[in-house]
């Protein structure tokens, strides 16, 4: 999950505890129901860890 960057730090940590949440909620069954925390990155963030820099 480290590997997950976009934008500026706080936008950054959004994504992680999204993922985080995502990652928690497989292990319990109940969780389906729970919304996930954040907003999802934007195609334009996935995209730019492709962007050599």
């Amino acid at each position: 999950m480290t590997a997950v960057r976009v934008g500026d730090a706080d936008r950054t940590r959004e994504p992680r505890r999204r993922h985080r949440a995502l990652q928690l909620d497989a292990l319990r069954p109940d969780a389906a129901v729970s919304a996930l925390p954040g907003s999802p990155p934007s195609p334009a963030e996935l995209g730019d860890r492709w962007i050599p820099r």
